[in-house]
């Protein structure tokens, strides 16, 4: 009794991760603990790109999704602005990057893509093969390679994971290229590698490794459907399995019903019959049916055909929910997805696009980071040792200023226009926040915002002065510039009151200014 006493005072005072315990609901899962690379073999590294490329390949919607995901992070590509303490080079720089990035024999080794065009591609090699690497070549062009060839061969005994020699605190050493482009995981020689230099005697990489990490420990990147290969599968079969039922229901069928009291012949028919033998010998008999047919039936029988609803309405809000699923391995919510804001309201439809753009910022800052600020350092390096750049280049590039540098991306439209707008006014004219600030945010540059506005309304006012001396010495009524600019009456324009508060009220015409 005094045993069993004290193992019951033991249970209530324990404390633990109820989640450490085995129970019975426990999915069986294996772990391994150590590195993130210690997970994932050579070859499961292999078939889980290819998977994923065969799903794009093939797929019904994993390919246009990625697409749609692309167009909202990347757009027709990003813009960038130098941050020199020079006015010249930072209007020079950002004019010679867009120059050599808009022609592909300049920017490309194969010239075949703008830098525009890289940029969507090393997203997309993200996506679906987990990473891509970039090569800076001695001609100036970028080298795209895919994650394919950068592998370990079987006979070295280096610390070589997936391709990449990590030294003892497990940073980039060199990359390992196979030499050949048709290939498999099974490399064997270290003498059929490439070895490429991660950084060069200045600490500047050269090799730009385009990748999404998810633990410290992490060497490569892996393709982002990885968790839901499983459930992609089972959404080809649900509408494979449709289709099928559909064409099967879609064939002409009648039943024929009798009454009790039906004494006619039992054999009834309902058009011409045809006698076919099949190769086994067998016969069978067909009954010719077409379109607009007249069944006669005799007393007593009447034919019922045969109803069935596919797909049911369950089928749609299953695969729905299976789209819902794929598409958060992404961050693109279902109205994406599908291009249709039926299944949801508005301000369901605006909260959707808010969670999802975080996604499309924090997609869009790893490529600016692992892709885009390398390739820039890398061309302003070239120009520099070129003598493109001149001396106050040369000053600026001693202490690093000379590199210095930011990415715009291509902004969202707003979901409601008016209400959006409004909503800005308010939060500049509370000072919640910036004009740069809030630029930003819509993928635009302050500066240059400023700088085409004050030009426009220049332009603006210099011929509204020219035109009220015209009217004023036409009539010889005194008519100023603001008046030929304001607004007619009637047009509805937004007024402050209070900070914070908007209406819209009619502006006045005429008077002096």
């Amino acid at each position: 009794m005094k045993q069993a006493t004290l193992a019951t005072e033991f249970e209530q005072i324990k404390a633990e991760y109820k989640a450490a315990a085995p129970s019975r609901h426990w999915r069986t899962r294996t772990g391994l603990g150590g590195r993130a690379d210690s997970h994932l073999t050579a070859q499961q590294f292999w078939m889980l790109r290819e998977y994923s490329r065969d799903m794009d390949r093939n797929d019904c919607v994993v390919g246009q999704m990625v697409d749609r995901a692309i167009d909202n992070i990347i757009g027709d590509g990003l813009r960038v602005e130098a941050q020199t303490s020079d006015k010249v080079l930072n209007t020079e720089l950002p004019q010679m990057f867009r120059e050599w990035g808009n022609d592909p024999r300049q920017c490309c080794a194969r010239g075949l893509f703008t830098f525009g065009q890289q940029e969507r591609l090393s997203l997309r090699h993200r996506f679906f093969d987990g990473d891509v690497f970039a090569l800076p070549l001695e001609s100036g062009a970028v080298q795209l390679v895919e994650g394919d060839r950068c592998l370990t061969p079987s006979n070295t005994s280096r610390n070589v994971v997936h391709g990449i020699f990590l030294d003892d605190y497990e940073r980039p050493q060199e990359f390992w290229f196979t030499k050949q482009k048709r290939l498999d995981w099974r490399i064997q020689n270290v003498g059929d590698m490439q070895r490429y230099p991660a950084y060069d005697e200045a600490g500047e990489p050269q090799v730009f490794h385009v990748f999404d990490a998810k633990r410290v420990t992490q060497t490569r990147g892996v393709p982002v459907f990885k968790s839901v290969y499983d459930l992609l599968t089972m959404f080809e079969d649900v509408n494979l399995a449709k289709l099928v039922q559909a064409q099967v229901v879609s064939c002409i069928g009648l039943f024929i019903e009798r009454d009790k009291d039906f004494k006619g012949a039992t054999d009834a028919t309902l058009g011409p019959r045809t006698t076919e033998t099949d190769d086994d010998s067998t016969t069978r008999t067909l009954e010719k049916m077409r379109p607009g047919m007249i069944v006669k039936g005799r007393k007593g029988e009447k034919p019922v055909s045969i109803q069935a609803n596919v797909p049911n309405a369950e089928y749609f809000d299953h695969v729905r929910l299976l789209l819902r699923i794929i598409g958060a391995n992404i961050g693109i919510p279902l109205s994406l997805v599908l291009l249709d804001t039926s299944d949801t309201t508005f301000h369901g439809y605006r909260g959707e696009l808010n969670e999802a753009r975080k996604g499309f910022r924090s997609n869009r800052n790893v490529n600016i980071q692992r892709f885009n600020c390398n390739v820039y350092r890398w061309k302003v390096s070239q120009w520099l040792k070129s003598g493109k750049l001149g001396e106050a280049a040369k000053r600026l590039a001693k202490n690093g200023e000379l590199f210095k540098h930011k990415w715009i991306g291509e902004g969202w439209p707003y979901v409601d226009p008016e209400k959006d707008a409004k909503a800005d006014v308010v939060a500049l004219s509370n000072m919640l926040e910036s004009p740069r600030e809030l630029h930003a945010k819509r993928g635009r540059d302050y500066e240059d915002v400023l700088d085409e506005t004050i030009k426009d309304n220049t332009q603006a006012i210099k011929r509204a002065i020219v035109a009220s001396q015209e009217i004023t010495k036409e009539t010889g009524v005194t008519v100023t510039w603001r008046d030929v600019l304001r607004p007619l009456e009637g047009e509805m324009v937004l007024t402050e009151q209070q900070p914070g508060l908007l209406s819209e009220k009619p502006a006045k015409t005429g008077g002096a200014a």
